[in-house]
């Protein structure tokens, strides 16, 4: 049996601008209230007696950072923190960094809803890449893994997009549902993976960060709601 972990990064400094393209946005470091997060992470994972067998983090320092401090509170050394490319966020290409409102225009919102999951930026990547990547990832590092006589835990940081394209893949659901499904910052979502195949624990659960500043924001942001 294999239970698989997929944690959001907390929140970094590009999350912050919310008018603006994030992308990948690697070189984005955490906040103050961004490392708090991670720290919250790391300490609900300590008291759920968490053990990790293996982690992996995207290069992106926002998710590195958040690895290492959560993994700090469940006694997992940052030297065996395995960086892998696959689990990005998704590549905006020319777009990164710039104002949602001279991107998504009404234009490009009707090429996008044609396209669905292959529309991709300008020189950056689709959904479906995503997908396949993530789903590459998995099956190699993973799935490669299982045992059925024993359990191992594997715990993957990452980004919002990613995730979801992954969740897309494992659960099946159309495309648009993805945009639905709301992934906060250092939230939690459990796979687990038996002879049987892949079983769903929990999905965006974030406990931990229920009453942040950063969440809220979030929620008001995504919902288009001022409280």
């Amino acid at each position: 049996m294999i239970d698989l972990y997929l944690f959001r990064h907390a929140e970094c400094e590009m999350n912050k601008a919310t008018d603006l393209i994030g992308g990948r946005s690697n070189s984005s470091e955490l906040t103050s209230l961004g490392k708090s997060q991670a720290k919250l992470l790391g300490l609900r994972l300590a008291k759920e007696d968490l053990t990790f067998d293996h982690v992996y983090a995207s290069p992106a320092k926002r998710t590195l950072g958040t690895a290492q401090i959560a993994c700090e509170e469940v006694g997992f050394s940052h030297e065996k923190i395995i960086i892998d490319e696959r689990i990005q966020e998704l590549d905006q290409g020319d777009w990164e960094g710039k104002p949602r409102v001279e991107c998504y225009t009404p234009e490009t919102m009707k090429i996008l809803e044609d396209m669905g999951w292959d529309f991709k930026s300008p020189n950056g990547e689709s959904r479906k890449e995503v997908e396949d990547r993530m789903v590459k990832f998995v099956d190699e590092n993973v799935l490669s893994k299982y045992d059925s006589k024993k359990k191992i835990t594997v715990a993957v940081f990452s980004h919002g997009v990613a995730i979801k394209c992954l969740l897309r893949h494992v659960l099946d659901f159309d495309q648009a549902i993805s945009y639905k499904v709301l992934l906060s910052n250092t939230s939690i979502s459990q796979l687990r993976f038996t002879d049987k195949g892949w079983f769903v624990e929990r999905i965006n659960d974030g406990a931990h960060i229920a009453d942040s500043d950063a969440l809220k924001a979030y929620q008001n942001w995504v919902y288009g709601t001022i409280e």
